[in-house]
């Protein structure tokens, strides 16, 4: 700010305005479900899930990973972790199995995200990791018939 002959400097704040587009690759599950559908009652989700983060090799360290794990009824986890290691390939943040669990009743949808977050930089985002949480729904159904026109 200039003021008189004299030159001064003022408080600065970087800002996103509106939203930040997506630009990093999905999270994943491990282990992975079957078909896009996370069966907590079968045993490879007796103790939760890890959702994994693959780090970009150009983002210099350090910096943080926010994740948000949120269903269609409503329930929210969120975790973030500090990235030092510049050799890091990718993060696990733990998803515990009471978030998968918790009172399900029916399927639910989740969607998963992560958000790298440096000091003075814009925040990068990554698409979103869609899934059904609930039990793989069984279809006993006959096979379509096509009804020819003549």
């Amino acid at each position: 700010m200039t003021r008189g002959n004299a030159r001064l400097q003022s408080e600065s704040a970087l800002l996103d305005v509106g939203e930040t587009p997506e630009a990093l690759a999905p999270p994943s599950l491990d282990p992975a479900p079957e078909n896009g559908v996370l069966d907590p009652s079968l045993s490879d989700y007796a103790a939760g899930v890890d959702l994994v983060v693959t780090l970009p090799g150009t983002v210099t360290v350090p910096y943080d990973v926010e994740i948000k794990w949120s269903t269609s009824s409503g329930g929210v986890h969120h975790d973030t972790q500090r990235v030092s290691d510049a050799n890091a390939i990718s993060i696990r943040f733990q998803i515990p199995r009471a978030q998968p669990v918790g009172g399900l009743t029916q399927a639910e949808d989740v969607t998963d995200y992560y958000r790298i977050v440096r000091p003075n930089q814009p925040d990068q985002i990554s698409y979103d990791l869609e899934l059904v949480l609930g039990a793989q729904q069984q279809l006993d159904l006959a096979p379509p018939t096509v009804n020819e026109l003549q």
